[in-house]
């Protein structure tokens, strides 16, 4: 329960004296599919199939190619507010998908012996707004009969197995998926510094709500998806609770692989005890060359709600394990968002290599008045990479074959459900 979550707040977090990181990933409320007798959102009248489109015009913007079908086209129009229509066509090798976000992309009938290069599409003639009264969104909505689950969790991967399913994605079901979390926010955190619901990635279209407020819609997969709270009026603090709901929509994708679906990485808590603090990756490490010209950077935001300036002082630690080897500093007032860069020198760096893999550790502390208010850290490894066309790749001034590449997840029927190492 609710009561649960808090103790996991303070039992599993990652905590400085300026920033917290606590666990998001357990007591997690889990059910396939949309409300019964929900209403289809958006209706496309058919215009387009079997004309011939001009896709090089600007009326036509182009989503990458891949293996899907005229379903994933039309449902990524209507995932998208301001797409009037789609075109979906496909060739012998792959299929391809155009999205029109002007009145209508320039189409004509085909000519004799002409083919059309539509196979299917249609302009968008009725769209819904977002219901608003689905029960599975609301705080009161009783989910205890529904799945309890911890995430990363693959909402697809428990499915059916069945031939009619794309065999490029394990010939399982894609699907929709919602979750359901009820939690307290430490009393404490109220009125202080600045606070964040954090998910490493989410699949794939995601729509969020906290106590029965709309929060917005995330239209990427692969990337993480923050929450602020601190500027949330309707989140609670203390002893009454909070519900968030995700509805998280894998019934359409390009994929040639696997996807899955639902929250397949890590969730946290981030609290941070002052408004003024380290933006999201906002520490950047530079690790081209040898180290004797190091330029570190750190993006600093202000939350404050007056926004008023603020002088901030960022200082760059360099750590080769236990010792520090080198520190430099930038300082800069910021009033909503500011980078502060800093020019620092390695002297006779260790560099990485593939056989001798030297990190080092970049501490930055962020300070105001003399105090540290937040504090990062990054591993780093200078090192010297050189294409040419005659000889390839070399690091460090050495040839090096690249012995294949990631070209995408794929965990070969076990889901995409993956915690850090």
């Amino acid at each position: 329960d609710s009561r649960y979550c808090l103790l996991l707040f303070l039992a599993s977090s990652v905590a400085t004296a300026s920033r917290i990181q606590a666990t998001f990933d357990y007591g997690w409320r889990h059910k396939l599919y949309d409300p019964p007798n929900t209403p289809v959102q958006c209706v496309f009248d058919g215009s387009l199939t079997g004309m011939v489109c001009d896709e090089n015009g600007t009326d036509l913007q182009y989503t990458p190619q891949g293996r899907l079908v005229a379903q994933d086209c039309e449902a990524a129009c209507c995932s998208w507010g301001d797409c009037s229509g789609y075109a979906f066509s496909e060739s012998d090798w792959h299929s391809q998908c155009f999205l029109s976000f002007t009145k209508g992309p320039k189409c004509r009938q085909p000519g004799q012996n002409e083919k059309p290069t539509v196979l299917q599409g249609g302009m968008c003639t009725k769209r819904l707004a977002f219901p608003q009264d689905w029960a599975y969104l609301h705080a009161d909505f009783d989910d205890q009969a529904w799945d309890l689950v911890d995430v990363p969790h693959d909402s697809v991967i428990n499915g059916t197995y069945a031939e009619q399913y794309d065999n490029h994605h394990g010939s399982l079901p894609r699907n929709v998926s919602w979750y359901r979390k009820h939690f307290r926010m430490p009393s404490e955190w109220q009125g202080q510094g600045a606070s964040y619901l954090h998910f490493d990635s989410i699949f794939h279209l995601v729509t969020v709500w906290i106590n029965d407020v709309y929060l917005g819609v995330f239209h990427s997969g692969y990337v993480p998806v923050r929450i602020p709270l601190h500027n949330l009026s309707a989140l609670n603090y203390g002893d009454k609770e909070n519900v968030i709901a995700i509805r998280a929509d894998a019934s359409f994708g390009s994929e040639h692989w696997y996807s899955g679906g639902g929250l397949y990485r890590n969730s946290y808590v981030i609290h941070t005890t002052d408004p003024v603090h380290i933006a999201q990756d906002g520490v950047y490490a530079p690790s081209e060359g040898t180290g004797a010209s190091f330029t570190p950077s750190v993006e600093v935001v202000n939350t404050d709600q007056a926004h008023a300036a603020v002088e901030v002082k960022a200082n760059f630690l360099l750590f080769d394990g236990a010792q520090q080897i080198q520190s430099c500093s930038s300082d800069g007032n910021v009033a909503d968002a500011l980078v502060l860069q800093a020019n620092c020198s390695v002297a006779n760096a260790k560099l990485w290599s593939i056989r001798a893999p030297n990190l080092y550790r970049l501490v930055v502390n962020i300070s105001r008045d003399g105090n540290v208010i937040d504090s990062q850290e990054v591993m780093v490894g200078f090192r010297k990479t050189k294409w040419t066309g005659s000889k390839g790749f070399a690091l460090n001034g050495q040839h090096t074959k690249l012995r294949g590449f990631c070209h995408h997840e794929d965990f070969a029927g076990v889901g995409v459900a993956v915690s850090p190492r």
